[in-house]
């Protein structure tokens, strides 16, 4: 059986990114990063809905999301181009449907690296106003395979939160570049100009994987989107 975190400590991934990347550049945010929290779930989050989205999710599908917080808007203040702010790869074991991704910390403050939760967990909460899921095209179906296997042993490592945002190494990971490592160790590079594909931010020395230069590769398409009206 696969472990699975509560709901209340998957939802705050986002909050950590979020904090993680404030803290790092420094730069004071303005009111205009204030959103307010939604009133209720995407139509596919639903009980009977997620259910639906589970059957249809394959082993190595990258799942992307956004929340109406000021964390979340915090990530797409220096992802400029970008519509989610964080993001993890679905896996399969035994007919279950798990989210693989990185935290800094966990809801009492601890870090808490590389982690698993159910999908409704990775997704629900008022907070959510946006998801999207990605498949690498057919022909690279195998390495997708591979990906998610590489993903679980991620996970079996305790493989921390790389809070220096470096990809030099897969001793540290932050959201994205987990994404990117278990492709590229699988055998499939999802950018193929790694340097002039990272965004440089204030007052860190490495350059950043942005979720949208990950939703952008041209071995990814886009299977689901689901969003709240305005």
């Amino acid at each position: 059986m696969l472990p699975c975190s509560q709901g209340s400590r998957s939802r705050a991934a986002e909050k950590a990114c979020g904090i993680c990347l404030l803290v790092a550049v420094a730069i004071p945010l303005g009111a205009s990063l204030t959103c307010s929290l939604r009133p209720r779930l995407p139509s596919s989050l639903d009980r009977s809905g997620t259910v639906d989205l589970e059957l249809r999710v394959q082993s190595g599908d990258i799942l992307f999301r956004r929340q109406a917080t000021f964390l979340s808007n915090t990530v797409l203040r220096f992802d400029r181009e970008g519509t989610f702010s964080h993001v993890g790869l679905i896996v399969r074991v035994n007919d279950a449907v798990r989210v693989v991704h990185t935290v800094p910390f966990s809801g009492n403050g601890f870090l808490d690296g590389v982690r698993i939760d159910t999908m409704r967990a990775f997704l629900e909460g008022s907070e959510t106003v946006d998801y999207a899921l990605f498949r690498v095209h057919p022909e690279h179906r195998e390495a997708a395979l591979r990906a998610a296997d590489q993903a679980l042993r991620f996970y079996s490592r305790h493989i921390p939160f790389d809070t220096e945002f470096q990809l030099d190494s897969s001793n540290r990971l932050y959201c994205t570049e987990l994404v990117w490592r278990a492709y590229l160790e699988s055998g499939l590079a999802l950018l193929t100009d790694l340097p002039n594909s990272l965004t440089a931010l204030p007052l860190l020395r490495s350059k950043v994987l942005l979720p949208s230069t990950l939703q952008n590769s041209p071995y990814l398409r886009s299977i689901v989107t689901e969003r709240l009206p305005e």
